[in-house]
């Protein structure tokens, strides 16, 4: 039986979804689910596209919308099913609700550690890296994403530099909190003069963007959507 929809009552209409990192047997699910969903999807990272739906932090794709497209959303994967899902069982959907929920956050799937940071400052990025995504941890293993430092001194910075750890000055991670997303981290080298620090990284919308966007995004509750099967 194929399942006839009725375009006005698709969720996902004017929404337009690109994929990275995501294995193609789930790309290949989720693109024909987004379709069903009234969404467009597509392979390239265009000017029209609304959303990425991320399965990594390291894609060129992720790079480039951290750095130049504030508008775009960075989705988890679980977006689309979690709507479909919803919108099959004929229940309410609230658009921005489901989105707020479903945001890729920053430090998703890092591995955090810290060095020659005081500790009430210590406190505040250990529960914020959970709180963003992450994961702290106390011991600096050849696991560990990235290693925080102040300086480049102490033997977590000397064994960071040799497993090849990604050693960044705090300013990236607070600044990642405020895009969104997690920035490239030579931008925030240990090397650069405090001035420098994020210069480039990213780059914020304007107040009149801000408005715009907005407005593209009312809040909207979606009636019950039923299936008419023939």
């Amino acid at each position: 039986m194929s399942e006839q929809l009725n375009d006005g009552l698709k969720p996902l209409c004017g929404i337009v979804v690109c994929c990275t990192s995501i294995p193609s047997e789930i790309k290949t699910d989720l693109a024909l689910k987004a379709s069903k969903l009234g969404a467009i999807y597509t392979q390239d990272l265009t000017s029209q596209v609304t959303h990425l739906i991320a399965g990594k932090l390291n894609t060129m794709k992720y790079k480039y919308v951290a750095m130049h497209r504030v508008d775009m959303k960075i989705m988890h994967v679980g977006w689309i099913f979690d709507i479909y899902e919803q919108w099959l069982n004929g229940d309410d959907i609230d658009f921005l609700e489901f989105e707020k929920k479903h945001i890729l956050p920053p430090f998703y799937n890092l591995l955090i550690c810290v060095t020659n940071i005081p500790a009430e400052q210590r406190s505040e990025i250990e529960e914020k890296i959970t709180c963003f995504g992450g994961k702290y941890t106390p011991d600096l293993t050849k696991d560990t994403t990235h290693l925080i430092a102040t300086d480049a001194s102490g033997r977590k910075y000397e064994f960071g530099i040799k497993w090849g750890i990604k050693v960044i000055r705090p300013e990236w991670f607070w600044q990642s909190i405020e895009r969104g997303a997690c920035l490239e981290e030579h931008f925030f080298s240990l090397d650069m003069a405090p001035e420098e620090l994020g210069k480039g990284s990213w780059f914020p919308m304007q107040e009149n963007e801000k408005d715009e966007d907005q407005q593209m995004f009312v809040k909207k509750k979606l009636p019950n959507r039923h299936l008419t099967k023939k």
